[in-house]
């Protein structure tokens, strides 16, 4: 479905048009890291950089809350020839990042089914963010009637103008995606960090989800010398939720 409420058939996947969209604010805001919260197999952050072409970055990274999803897709772009740069398994609500780490940080679909950890989340993508965080997800005040009774049923978050100015952002874009899923239609909003005068992160070093303390890489694992405590790094993808660590 698009804007004009015209039902049309998509050829190819949603994440072709998704990185085109990503490819445009990475550019026009002269943005070279981004970092994809709720990247699950990283199909779209596969296709932001290979929509980027010859624009060049400094870095990517991808997190899921699924470490066999991130396999997959660490597979997935061995086998395009891809790299992304940091791929971590943690959670959205507890980044394992220092403040100001990528330029952009974006979802797309990744806060629909946690409504009561909305702002939270968004509020942790604001900290690691050096600019922007774009969110592609379901639109429930934009949306047409059909999406509208889909998020209601589903209990999936109702992004309004009201739940937007409860965060520490200010919204600069927002409107509905030119291609829309018929039953979950998406919006695109492009949330800008306010008043930002911290010196934006040089070098990217994990934390410990728990207290926020660098941690230190020895022998596969990730140490916290602050608790005492360790995380496995497992295929190569470090396991940072909190849940995870492990009594040195």
């Amino acid at each position: 479905q698009i804007n004009n409420d015209n039902v049309i058939e998509l050829r190819g996947s949603k994440e072709d048009y998704y990185s085109k969209y990503l490819n445009n604010i990475i550019i026009k805001t002269n943005s070279k890291s981004f970092l994809e919260v709720g990247a699950g197999e990283l199909t779209l952050a596969a296709e932001v950089i290979k929509s980027l072409k010859k624009y060049f970055l400094d870095y990517s990274g991808a997190l899921d809350l699924s470490l066999n999803r991130l396999v997959v897709g660490n597979e997935f772009l061995k086998n395009q020839n891809l790299n992304i740069d940091f791929v971590v398994n943690g959670n959205a609500s507890n980044l394992p990042f220092p403040d100001n780490s990528f330029d952009i940080v974006y979802t797309s679909h990744c806060l629909e089914q946690v409504p009561h950890l909305f702002v939270k989340i968004v509020n942790e993508c604001s900290r690691v963010a050096k600019k922007y965080v774009v969110l592609i997800e379901p639109s429930y005040e934009l949306g047409s009637e059909v999406t509208k009774n889909h998020i209601y049923k589903k209990g999936y978050v109702k992004i309004t103008s009201k739940l937007l100015k409860k965060l520490d952002l200010s919204v600069v874009f927002r409107k509905k995606s030119p291609v829309q899923n018929y039953i979950n239609g998406s919006e695109i909003i492009i949330l800008k960090k306010n008043n930002n005068k911290e010196e934006s992160n040089k070098k990217i070093q994990f934390l410990c989800p728990s207290c926020k303390s660098y941690l230190i890489e020895k022998e596969e694992k990730l140490i916290c010398t602050t608790e005492n405590y360790y995380f496995d790094v497992v295929s190569s993808i470090p396991k940072l939720n909190i849940s995870d660590k492990k009594r040195l």
